[in-house]
């Protein structure tokens, strides 16, 4: 593995809200992710 910890951790998606800190709902997909909070809707990275 020629990747280090910290480098694959930034590629991984969120699992809280930013804003509310509440547990995201997350689709990962080829093109990116999407994420959903109860609150706040939704969030997507492509």
């Amino acid at each position: 593995m020629g990747e280090c910890a910290g480098c694959a951790r930034t590629l991984d998606p969120p699992r809280f809200c930013a804003m509310c800190g509440t547990r995201l709902a997350v689709r990962i997909s080829p093109a990116g992710w999407v994420g959903r909070c109860q609150r706040h809707g939704e969030v997507a990275r492509a």
